[in-house]
Protein backbone atom coordinates (compact mmCIF):
# COMPACT_ATOMS: atom_id res chain seq x y z
CA UNK A 1 0.00 0.00 0.00
CA UNK A 2 1.85 3.42 -1.26
CA UNK A 3 2.38 5.93 1.59
CA UNK A 4 2.44 9.39 1.60
CA UNK A 5 6.53 9.57 1.19
CA UNK A 6 6.20 6.92 -1.82
CA UNK A 7 3.97 9.48 -3.48
CA UNK A 8 6.31 12.44 -3.18
CA UNK A 9 9.04 10.67 -3.62
CA UNK A 10 7.13 9.43 -7.45
CA UNK A 11 10.22 9.26 -10.20
CA UNK A 12 12.67 9.33 -8.11
CA UNK A 13 14.54 6.17 -8.52
CA UNK A 14 16.02 3.45 -6.52
CA UNK A 15 19.15 4.35 -8.14
CA UNK A 16 19.27 8.12 -7.00
CA UNK A 17 18.77 6.84 -3.04
CA UNK A 18 22.17 4.27 -4.09
CA UNK A 19 24.11 6.92 -5.61
CA UNK A 20 23.00 8.82 -2.65
CA UNK A 21 24.31 6.49 0.00
CA UNK A 22 27.41 5.81 -2.55
CA UNK A 23 28.24 9.90 -2.09
CA UNK A 24 27.04 9.95 1.74
CA UNK A 25 29.75 7.21 2.70
CA UNK A 26 32.73 8.47 0.57
CA UNK A 27 32.29 12.04 2.23
CA UNK A 28 31.19 10.73 5.19
CA UNK A 29 33.19 11.83 8.94
CA UNK A 30 34.81 10.32 11.18
CA UNK A 31 31.61 9.92 13.47
CA UNK A 32 29.42 8.47 10.94
CA UNK A 33 28.94 5.00 10.35
CA UNK A 34 28.34 3.95 6.61
CA UNK A 35 24.17 4.12 5.43
CA UNK A 36 22.69 2.36 2.53
CA UNK A 37 20.27 3.55 0.39
CA UNK A 38 17.19 2.63 2.19
CA UNK A 39 18.78 4.34 4.92
CA UNK A 40 19.42 7.32 3.29
CA UNK A 41 15.96 7.36 1.83
CA UNK A 42 14.78 6.85 5.52
CA UNK A 43 16.73 9.90 6.79
CA UNK A 44 15.30 11.91 3.97
CA UNK A 45 11.72 10.92 4.44
CA UNK A 46 11.56 11.30 8.04
CA UNK A 47 13.48 14.58 7.83
CA UNK A 48 11.17 16.21 4.96
CA UNK A 49 7.75 14.44 7.05
CA UNK A 50 9.19 16.09 10.52
CA UNK A 51 10.10 19.78 8.23
CA UNK A 52 5.98 19.69 6.69
CA UNK A 53 4.73 18.91 10.32
CA UNK A 54 6.16 22.08 11.55
CA UNK A 55 7.63 24.28 8.73
CA UNK A 56 10.17 26.55 9.83
CA UNK A 57 11.65 28.50 6.84
CA UNK A 58 14.15 30.43 9.26
CA UNK A 59 17.69 30.28 7.74
CA UNK A 60 20.16 29.35 10.28
CA UNK A 61 24.01 29.60 9.98
CA UNK A 62 26.33 27.96 11.66
CA UNK A 63 30.14 28.60 12.38
CA UNK A 64 32.62 31.33 13.61
CA UNK A 65 31.00 34.28 14.41
CA UNK A 66 34.45 36.06 14.43
CA UNK A 67 37.81 35.76 12.42
CA UNK A 68 41.16 37.83 12.87
CA UNK A 69 41.30 39.71 9.66
CA UNK A 70 44.85 41.37 10.41
CA UNK A 71 46.20 37.64 10.17
CA UNK A 72 48.06 37.01 6.94
CA UNK A 73 46.29 33.70 6.52
CA UNK A 74 43.10 33.32 7.79
CA UNK A 75 40.71 30.23 8.19
CA UNK A 76 37.34 30.52 6.65
CA UNK A 77 34.46 28.85 8.09
CA UNK A 78 33.13 26.03 7.88
CA UNK A 79 29.79 27.95 7.57
CA UNK A 80 26.45 25.75 7.21
CA UNK A 81 23.85 27.27 6.03
CA UNK A 82 20.57 25.53 6.71
CA UNK A 83 17.68 26.16 3.93
CA UNK A 84 15.07 23.50 5.06
CA UNK A 85 15.94 21.09 7.58
CA UNK A 86 17.43 18.03 5.67
CA UNK A 87 19.29 20.34 3.00
CA UNK A 88 22.16 22.78 3.84
CA UNK A 89 25.04 23.83 1.98
CA UNK A 90 28.85 24.18 3.70
CA UNK A 91 31.31 26.40 2.63
CA UNK A 92 34.56 27.55 4.13
CA UNK A 93 38.34 27.12 3.37
CA UNK A 94 41.34 28.91 3.76
CA UNK A 95 42.13 32.74 2.84
CA UNK A 96 45.71 34.63 2.12
CA UNK A 97 45.62 38.31 2.74
CA UNK A 98 47.24 40.22 -0.40
CA UNK A 99 46.57 43.76 -1.34
CA UNK A 100 43.79 44.42 -3.63
CA UNK A 101 45.62 42.63 -5.93
CA UNK A 102 47.12 39.78 -4.65
CA UNK A 103 44.88 38.13 -2.21
CA UNK A 104 43.77 34.04 -2.68
CA UNK A 105 41.67 31.94 -1.37
CA UNK A 106 40.77 28.17 -1.23
CA UNK A 107 36.89 27.35 -0.64
CA UNK A 108 34.83 24.29 -0.23
CA UNK A 109 31.73 23.75 -1.01
CA UNK A 110 29.24 20.81 0.17
CA UNK A 111 26.27 20.19 -0.33
CA UNK A 112 24.20 18.19 2.92
CA UNK A 113 21.01 15.89 2.62
CA UNK A 114 19.90 14.54 5.87
CA UNK A 115 23.28 15.78 7.51
CA UNK A 116 25.34 13.65 5.09
CA UNK A 117 27.45 15.48 2.36
CA UNK A 118 26.83 14.34 -0.92
CA UNK A 119 28.66 16.71 -2.99
CA UNK A 120 31.83 18.84 -2.49
CA UNK A 121 34.34 20.51 -4.41
CA UNK A 122 36.84 23.00 -3.69
CA UNK A 123 37.99 25.45 -6.20
CA UNK A 124 40.80 28.80 -5.63
CA UNK A 125 39.78 32.54 -5.75
CA UNK A 126 41.68 35.72 -6.36
CA UNK A 127 40.89 39.38 -7.64
CA UNK A 128 40.44 38.17 -11.24
CA UNK A 129 38.70 35.27 -10.19
CA UNK A 130 36.64 36.20 -6.93
CA UNK A 131 33.59 34.57 -7.40
CA UNK A 132 32.36 30.83 -8.30
CA UNK A 133 29.16 29.17 -9.06
CA UNK A 134 28.01 25.74 -8.65
CA UNK A 135 24.69 23.86 -10.16
CA UNK A 136 25.16 20.66 -7.78
CA UNK A 137 22.08 18.09 -8.69
CA UNK A 138 22.21 14.76 -6.74
CA UNK A 139 18.39 13.54 -7.80
CA UNK A 140 16.32 14.57 -4.86
CA UNK A 141 18.44 17.83 -3.89
CA UNK A 142 20.08 20.45 -6.27
CA UNK A 143 21.43 23.98 -5.73
CA UNK A 144 22.23 26.88 -7.24
CA UNK A 145 25.32 28.09 -5.38
CA UNK A 146 27.77 31.27 -5.57
CA UNK A 147 30.29 31.90 -3.16
CA UNK A 148 32.60 34.89 -3.27
CA UNK A 149 34.76 37.84 -2.16
CA UNK A 150 32.46 40.81 -3.09
CA UNK A 151 33.14 44.75 -2.94
CA UNK A 152 36.18 46.79 -1.90
CA UNK A 153 35.68 45.41 1.66
CA UNK A 154 36.26 41.43 0.47
CA UNK A 155 32.76 40.71 2.12
CA UNK A 156 32.37 36.40 1.99
CA UNK A 157 29.13 36.29 0.59
CA UNK A 158 27.03 32.54 -0.16
CA UNK A 159 24.16 33.28 -2.11
CA UNK A 160 21.52 31.60 -3.99
CA UNK A 161 18.54 28.46 -3.64
CA UNK A 162 18.69 25.20 -2.63
CA UNK A 163 15.81 22.81 -3.78
CA UNK A 164 14.10 19.03 -2.28
CA UNK A 165 12.10 17.01 -3.94
CA UNK A 166 8.72 16.17 -2.34
CA UNK A 167 6.11 15.98 -4.71
CA UNK A 168 8.62 17.57 -7.23
CA UNK A 169 11.30 20.37 -6.47
CA UNK A 170 10.18 23.03 -3.83
CA UNK A 171 13.55 25.70 -3.45
CA UNK A 172 14.41 28.28 -1.16
CA UNK A 173 16.65 31.16 -1.93
CA UNK A 174 19.28 32.06 0.68
CA UNK A 175 21.78 35.24 0.68
CA UNK A 176 24.18 35.28 3.57
CA UNK A 177 27.34 37.34 4.07
CA UNK A 178 29.40 35.98 6.63
CA UNK A 179 31.69 38.95 7.35
CA UNK A 180 34.19 41.68 5.52
CA UNK A 181 37.66 41.08 5.47
CA UNK A 182 38.85 44.49 4.98
CA UNK A 183 37.13 47.74 6.90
Amino acid sequence: MPTIADDALEGISSAVWTRLAVLANKNKSSDQDDVTAAQMKKLYCDSIQNFHKNPDTTQTVQGPEQIDTTAPQMVIGPYSLTVVDSISVSVGGEFTAGDATSWSANLTASLMVSGRTVWTTSYNLSPENYYVRYTPNVGIAKADITVGFFGQKLCFTASGNACYWWFGFRCTDFNSMFYCLRG
